[in-house]
């Protein structure tokens, strides 16, 4: 198979004609229609139901994407909360915009603090207990941290 560079915008096109609406049902639909066939029928199913390397490459390109995201969302939030955390005399010393373990010690280390960042998603479900108590206490800190901006 050749390689060839696949943008988001193209793969999006291509993984939304494959997904529809309902992932879950197409997939289950796919898996009863294939079953009892063979080679050449397989064949001729995967170019009906539009299942080519193209929709492949697609797909590996929205998982390589995904896995940046998280870096992203660490870099951008942590920048965004700079303004509103920062003290007024009070300098950044090292920054770690990376997510994960870059080997620094700290996210954030100021000439008065050092500060650690995570950045969850609060509203879905299965929710640990520790989150649900975070949860719990997240209006007290956003009330405080609205008061500050």
């Amino acid at each position: 198979m050749t390689r060839s560079v696949v943008s988001l915008a193209e793969a999006a096109r291509e993984l939304e004609k494959f997904t529809g609406n309902q992932l879950t049902h197409r997939i289950a639909s796919i898996e009863s229609g294939f079953r009892g066939r063979g080679g050449d029928e397989c064949r001729f199913a995967n170019q009906k139901e539009g299942i080519n390397s193209v929709l492949f490459r697609s797909a590996l390109s929205f998982k390589q994407a995904a896995g940046q995201i998280n870096v992203v969302v660490h870099a951008v939030g942590i920048l965004l909360s700079l303004p509103y955390i920062l003290e007024q005399n009070e300098s950044i010393q090292t920054l770690s915009l990376g997510a994960g373990n870059t080997g620094k010690g700290f996210d954030l280390e100021t000439n008065l603090r050092v500060a650690e960042f995570k950045f969850i998603d609060l509203e879905g479900r299965g929710l640990s207990q520790r989150e649900l108590s975070l949860q719990r206490l997240l209006p007290t800190c956003r009330g405080r941290y609205h008061a500050q901006a």
